[in-house]
């Protein structure tokens, strides 16, 4: 739960004296428009909003760096120079005072000509601590593709374009060029590559350039949860969001999600896939690809040769994924062939996903097509018996369970397409290409392209109309961008999104900014940055954190915490007075101080349901006679604004906020705003407490003990 707790912010106004009119240089530059005061001598606090440039300067300050070196973030407290706001790891309670203590020792006249209980409301920018992700990324050097790099890539200084293209693709590359320029790399490294990408090989001497052979790996076959791989192979299966790749150590799954272009690809298609080993349901796969077709094959695919499966070989394929998924070990694909009934083919009309099941002979275990398309819906009516060959690939432990295949042939007939037909080569006179960037990941031995980080094109800043993002469009654009991109994404997904980045506090355009963005089940979300209030006090003539709390507790408007708070009073009586005295009767009882609607309780007062302190002797001595024999009613209001003072008002504090911890060279005070009853009026009190320890509230007063 939520609780509204304000900081006790004191009354803002000028205070600022400063011994000489004459000079006012920190004056003109923090406080325009503020004019010294005359006299100052009730003025003890004043307000002040943190500047851009401010935040540059608390991260250089020698103090914050040697906190933030000894506390292992350091590179938080750059990305706070850097970005402009604190963050969780960079609170303005450790690391303002600095800044405040430094301007005092750096100017010619003292910051203030006030007394030692003066104070400072500071108003800052704060948002959620960097991922070391961001703040790499935004540290990674720039690699732009030489001239030099293109020789290389053409293997001529003269018959050579300035872009990579279809015979020369950036992912074969770009990994020899990176490792040749940073021969000192560490894991986890990143560098930002730019190079200019043709969609067509450029024409020499009026021929087709001479076209590398294309070399399968034998990769697919070893691949391993949690490690990077690229893989040169040949596609044998399409699904509405990813591929198979077999190269000549086997095959495996490559999932993309929404974003996959189908229409793109077709049977025996060349590929090369750069991507991280995971598994989903029982079955492995290669997640978060990239994905460079390199050509077509210059023979068809040869599928294994395999008959249809009986009953008992279907459910032994089945328990090879689930005995994976319960390991959280992924399986590799098994191509086989059933003769199926097609039980099930519709469209959920709130997703637009196609479901199609089917039954396996008289196996309780029921097949589905993985990802199918409409012309497979088309094609697989309910009803229809017909062969299914494709690949296994992954389960449901659901119920009797359910195998997914990923399908390649209805009948024999192939799908989406198969022939070995090479594509035509693309005789051009001139090269056009498109300048693209990417970010790498150094893994400890090679290069390779980043997970889960998408950078915002040329072409992308030329449809949304904007050469870069801003502190004032980023959270616009960026969910945006994202939800195109990646129209199938599951909650909680990540991505680290690279763009241009124009800071108009220092009025420059950064290049590779980064912004983590969050999908929350219905929306990408930036970080967002809170402009917050903290108050800082001076002890001494040094200024430190005061985080003293104001907890309001009306009986009107939003009264959430106000019922939370009395209630956990009630709740507290009831457990250490009542059941020891009265036993363990149920809170409803009415047997002790508690009465039998369980919200309210004359011990302390405390009134869940009124929202108060119910101090009226003659309910108290109703509902507890035993508690409360032989005492007057002076006596027994005394008692009971006792028991709240010294019991149960701490104890509720202790349970509610057993985290507090006491100020960091000052005094926490916790002041507790409530409204008491006596049957003739209601009285607006407020009790103080010192946090002394984690979680302990000492008592220190209460304004009804002034009403005489």
């Amino acid at each position: 739960m939520k609780y509204n707790i304000f900081k006790s912010l004191l009354a803002c106004g000028a205070l600022m004296a400063f011994a000489s009119c004459s000079e006012n240089s920190w004056n003109d530059e923090y406080l325009d428009g503020f004019e010294t005061p005359s006299v100052y001598p009730d003025k003890q606090s004043a307000q002040y909003e943190l500047l851009a440039k401010d935040y540059k300067t608390i991260a250089s300050l020698q103090e914050n760096i040697d906190k933030a070196t000894a506390a292992g973030v350091l590179d938080q407290l750059e990305a706070v120079g850097a970005n402009g706001y604190f963050n969780d790891a960079i609170s303005a309670a450790e690391y303002l005072p600095a800044f405040l203590n430094s301007v005092k020792a750096n100017t010619n006249y003292p910051l203030y000509y006030l007394n030692p209980k003066s104070s400072l409301t500071v108003i800052y920018k704060s948002g959620a601590a960097q991922p070391a992700e961001v703040t790499d990324i935004e540290k990674a050097p720039a690699y732009t593709v030489s001239t030099a790099d293109y020789q290389t890539v053409w293997d001529s200084d003269e018959d050579y374009a300035e872009s990579f293209a279809p015979s020369r693709l950036p992912a074969k590359f770009v990994p020899d060029m990176l490792a040749a320029a940073y021969p000192a790399a560490k894991e986890g490294d990143f560098a930002y590559v730019t190079y200019n990408m043709s969609t067509q090989d450029p024409v020499f001497g009026g021929g087709a350039p001479e076209v590398p052979p294309f070399e399968q790996s034998s990769v697919a076959g070893t691949v391993e949860l949690d490690k990077n791989y690229t893989i040169n192979g040949i596609v044998t299966g399409l699904c509405a969001q990813g591929m198979m790749v077999t190269d000549l150590s086997g095959t495996v799954f490559v999932y993309q999600g929404g974003s996959f272009d189908l229409a793109s690809y077709t049977l025996n298609d060349q590929v090369t896939v750069a991507g991280k080993g995971g598994c989903y349901n029982g079955g492995l796969q290669l997640g978060s690809p990239t994905i460079e077709k390199a050509g077509r094959a210059e023979e068809a695919y040869t599928y294994p040769s395999v008959t249809p499966l009986t009953d008992a070989e279907w459910e032994a394929d089945f328990e090879v994924f689930k005995a994976a998924n319960v390991a959280k070990k992924g399986a590799f694909p098994i191509y086989a062939e059933v003769d199926a009934e097609i039980t099930t083919s519709e469209v959920n009309e709130k997703s637009g996903a196609i479901y199609i099941n089917y039954k396996v002979g008289a196996s309780k275990v029921a097949g589905a097509i993985y990802q199918a398309t409409d012309a497979q819906m088309a094609a697989l009516t309910v009803g229809r018996k017909c062969k299914l060959a494709g690949y296994l690939m992954s389960c449901s432990t659901s119920g009797d369970g359910r195998m997914n295949m990923l399908l390649v042939s209805i009948d024999g007939v192939p799908q989406f397409g198969g022939d070995a037909a090479k594509a035509p080569v693309m005789k051009v006179a001139t090269l056009a290409s498109e300048e693209v960037s990417a970010v790498y990941s150094f893994d400890g031995s090679s290069w390779t392209p980043a997970e889960n980080v998408v950078v915002v094109q040329a072409s992308d800043y030329a449809e949304m109309g904007v050469n870069n993002f801003s502190s004032s469009t980023v959270a616009t654009y960026i969910p945006t961008f994202l939800k195109e991109s990646f129209p199938y994404v599951a909650k909680d997904d990540v991505k680290y999104v690279v763009c241009k980045y124009y800071d108009s506090a220092n009025k420059v355009t950064v290049p590779h900014h980064c912004e983590r963005a969050v999908f929350d089940g219905t929306a990408w979300t930036v970080n967002t940055i809170e402009t917050l209030t903290d108050k800082f006090a001076l002890k001494g003539s040094t200024w430190v954190y005061d985080p003293s709390v104001t907890i309001d507790l009306p009986r009107k408007g939003d009264t959430t915490l106000t019922v939370e708070f009395f209630q956990t009073c009630v709740d507290w009586v009831y457990e250490n007075i009542d059941v020891p005295e009265f036993g363990d009767n149920g809170i409803k009882s009415g047997k002790g101080y508690v009465t039998k609607y369980g919200n309210n309780e004359y011990y302390s007062g405390a009134s869940a349901y009124q929202k108060d302190v119910d101090l009226r002797p003659a309910s108290a001595k109703e509902q507890c006679p035993s508690g409360w024999e032989g005492m007057s009613d002076e006596e027994i209001v005394a008692e009971m604004k006792i028991h709240f003072e010294k019991e149960v008002c701490p104890a509720a504090l202790h349970i509610l906020y057993p985290d507090q911890m006491p100020g960091n060279g000052v005094d926490l005070y916790y002041y507790v705003n409530f409204v008491a009853y006596d049957g003739s009026e209601n009285l607006d009190v407020t009790a103080t407490y010192l946090v002394t320890a984690k979680g302990e509230f000492e008592y220190v007063s209460c304004t009804w003990n002034d009403k005489k």
